[in-house]
C-alpha cells in the first residue's frame, strides 16, 4: 500500500492581508480614543460669558453655551494659569485721581446701583441672568473681569436651601462650588455706607490664597439674593468706595 501524503489548503495571502491590516486600524483607533477620553480634565464652573474662576478657560470652539443657574464668580483671561493670573493680578492695578468724577450705574433687570470713575470702563452682560457688569481696561476683555452681579441662590437646588439659612453659611460653602478654590481664609463682616450687610472674603486656593477680593451683600427682604463683587485689578481703597456705593432699590 503506497503511502499518500495529504497536501494542507493554501489561502490567496493578498487578499487576506487588507482584511488584517483593516483589523489593526480598527484596534489602533479604538486605543487612542480610550486613551484619549481617560485623560483628566480640569473641572470648570461656567458663567455668564463662559467665565470660569481661577482656573484656564477653553478656546473659543471648545466653549459650551453658558449655564444660567451657577453661581456668579471670579474671573480668569482664556488659555492662563492661575499663576500666570495671579502675577498679572498684583502687576496690574486699576488706579485714578481724586479728582476725577463717579458716575452712577443702575442695573437693567434688578435695578441695583454703583458708582464708579468715569475712566474705569464697563460694559454689562445684555443677555445674562445674573444682571452682571465687568471691566474693558487695559485691554482685557469683559468675560476676564467681572465686577458685580447678583447671585439668585432659588435657581439651583443645590444651593436653595441656603435661601433659608445665614447667607455667611453660603459664603462658607461657596468655595467648594469653584475650580481651584480649598477654602476659605479669612471673612470679615461689615455694612456698607448704603446700609448693606455685607462680608468681604479672602479664598484659599491650591497655591495659596486668592489675589482677588470678593464681596458678598445681603439684599434687603429677599434673601434669595445676594450681591457679589469681584475684584482682581483694581486699587484696594477704589474697590472698597465702590463696594460702599452699592445700594439697593434706591
Amino acid at each position: 500500500m503506497s503511502d499518500e501524503v495529504s497536501e494542507e489548503p493554501t489561502g490567496d495571502i493578498s487578499k487576506t492581508l487588507p482584511v488584517i491590516g483593516g483589523a489593526f486600524l480598527i484596534l489602533v483607533a479604538i486605543v487612542f480614543l480610550a486613551y484619549q477620553y481617560s485623560k483628566p480634565r480640569p473641572g470648570t464652573v461656567v458663567l455668564p460669558g463662559g467665565i470660569t474662576y481661577l482656573g484656564p478657560s477653553p478656546t473659543e470652539s471648545q466653549k459650551s453655551p453658558p449655564k444660567a443657574d451657577q453661581p456668579l464668580a471670579g474671573k480668569v483671561e482664556s488659555q492662563k494659569s492661575a499663576q500666570e493670573n495671579v502675577a498679572e493680578a498684583e502687576r496690574s492695578r486699576f488706579t485714578t485721581d481724586a479728582s476725577v468724577p463717579w458716575t452712577t450705574v443702575k442695573s437693567t433687570k434688578y435695578g441695583y446701583t454703583f458708582s464708579v470713575p468715569e475712566t474705569l470702563t464697563l460694559e454689562p452682560f445684555l443677555t445674562d441672568e445674573f444682571d452682571a457688569y465687568a471691566i474693558t481696561w487695559n485691554n482685557v476683555s469683559k468675560e476676564a473681569n467681572v465686577l458685580v452681579g447678583v447671585e439668585n441662590l432659588s435657581n439651583d437646588d443645590k444651593r436653595a436651601p441656603y435661601v433659608k439659612k445665614t447667607k455667611k453659611e453660603y459664603i462658607e460653602s461657596f468655595w467648594s462650588k469653584q475650580y481651584n478654590l480649598t477654602g476659605v481664609k479669612q471673612i470679615t463682616s461689615f455694612t456698607n455706607k448704603k446700609g448693606l450687610k455685607g462680608y468681604k472674603v479672602k479664598f484659599q486656593t491650591a497655591g495659596g490664597v486668592s489675589p482677588f477680593d470678593d464681596v458678598f451683600l445681603e439684599v434687603p427682604a429677599k434673601p434669595n439674593l445676594l450681591i457679589h463683587l469681584s475684584n482682581a485689578i483694581i486699587e484696594g481703597k477704589l474697590f472698597d468706595k465702590i463696594v460702599d456705593s452699592v445700594a439697593w432699590g434706591q
